[in-house]
């Protein structure tokens, strides 16, 4: 119940949130089978968010099982489909319980439904891809007489998932269970190993994947740069296009595999400002000023609870994976609570209650929307940054 009253509000939170959502590959998901979706794990809860909202199919996550130890919050988990799984550091007596999450599992592929996992087994924000852990091979290859199905997932976000950034989601082609259990000149063991590597092979090409990691820096300041000139539009927001994904996987390749073309790029970068600010054109410019005065009204009745939510992060998120996935949640309990609020209000303040509300809501959804349009030229202006084709010039350095 839980699951399906979230789904909507965080959907449109996330809509709200970041400029662009891509989506390919949805045809890779197979239909009526059971299905292991593994995805990597570069946010502590965006992804899976992101996924339950825009995959076409219902999700059931696997989780860290310390987190069921605090009541509340075990409700809110077993709420929306989460199953825990616990590790060794959790006691023998969690472990035990495995057994139950085993029986929860073999229930939903019996069922024909999906399961999320992260088999990296760790939260991190990087282009390249860690050595996958065996649990992942272990439910799959598990006693359940399904038709079971892996799929691959990357989920490619820009550093630090800012707010009105993009984010990629690549749905690779999926793997068949059955096939790898019938190469019967194999041990079980090795028939998963098998899985594991096929599995490596096709979550990379879902990413924008590296091998050196000392290329990492460099890549993510030439996306940058190359997203300060490009002119996306911002509707529809959820968009199936593969083409800026392409793009960047193929600069990620390059410059990872080409050290002299690597220390040409980090040449043209040495002593720029690589900051999210775009030119604005003429027209840009007329509705900066024409729309500023409802912008700033939304603004100051928006500022407080924006800046707690960042004073909240700053001072309690351990690791910069979890600073933006807690904002977002912050704000949209924040949000939920001062509607609800205010809705409670509108009997006893009349039309004065509903006014207020009409003028807290709109002028939020008004303040998002200005930024998103015009937040990254406002920079721009307030900089006083001078105008350059950066993405002629790398794209002459990177391709040529």
């Amino acid at each position: 119940m839980i699951y399906y009253i979230l789904r909507p509000i965080v959907s449109w939170a996330l809509k709200l949130y970041f400029k662009k959502i891509y989506i390919s590959g949805l045809e890779n998901i197979p239909k009526d089978k059971a299905v292991v979706f593994a995805s990597n794990h570069p946010s502590a809860f965006i992804e899976p968010c992101l996924l339950a909202c825009f995959l076409p199919i219902q999700l059931h996550f696997l989780v860290r099982g310390d987190l069921f130890s605090v009541g509340w919050l075990s409700w809110l988990l077993k709420g929306t489909n989460q199953i825990p799984i616990f590790r060794q550091r959790d006691g023998l007596d969690n472990v035990r319980k495995n057994f139950q999450t085993q029986d929860k599992v073999r229930e939903l592929f019996a069922e024909n439904k999906a399961v999320l996992m992260f088999p990296e087994a760790h939260t991190h924000e990087n282009l390249f891809l860690r050595p996958l852990a065996k649990g992942i091979a272990r439910f799959s290859f598990m006693d359940h007489g399904a038709d079971c199905y892996i799929v691959p997932i990357g989920v490619n976000f820009d550093r630090n998932i800012p707010f009105n950034s993009k984010v990629s989601i690549v749905i690779g082609e999926p793997l068949r269970v059955e096939d790898y259990k019938s190469q019967s000149e194999m041990v079980p063991a090795r028939q998963m190993n098998s899985m594991l590597t096929d599995l490596t092979v096709s979550m990379k090409e879902c990413l924008r994947h590296i091998d050196n990691e000392e290329s990492e820096d460099t890549i993510l300041k030439v996306y940058r740069l190359l997203d300060n000139e490009r002119r996306i539009p911002i509707f529809p927001v959820q968009s199936t296009s593969r083409e800026i994904f392409n793009e960047e996987k193929r600069i990620a390749s390059i410059l990872d595999e080409s050290p002299p073309k690597l220390r040409q790029v980090q040449e043209y970068l040495s002593g720029k400002t690589i900051e999210k600010a775009s030119k604005p054109t003429l027209l840009d410019l007329m509705g900066m000023v024409i729309f500023l005065p409802l912008f700033m009204v939304g603004f100051c009745l928006h500022i407080l609870w924006d800046r707690l939510a960042k004073y909240i992060v700053e001072t309690k998120a351990g690791s910069h994976e979890f600073r933006a996935p807690i904002y977002v949640a912050l704000i949209i309990f924040q949000y939920i609570f001062l509607v609800i609020l205010l809705l409670i209000l509108i009997p006893f303040l009349g039309k004065i209650g509903m006014w207020l509300f009409l003028i807290f809501v709109s002028s939020g959804l008004f303040s998002v929307a200005y930024l998103k349009l015009w937040g990254n030229k406002l920079k721009y202006i307030l900089r006083w940054r001078s105008d350059s084709d950066h993405k002629t010039n790398l794209h002459k350095i990177i391709f040529k």
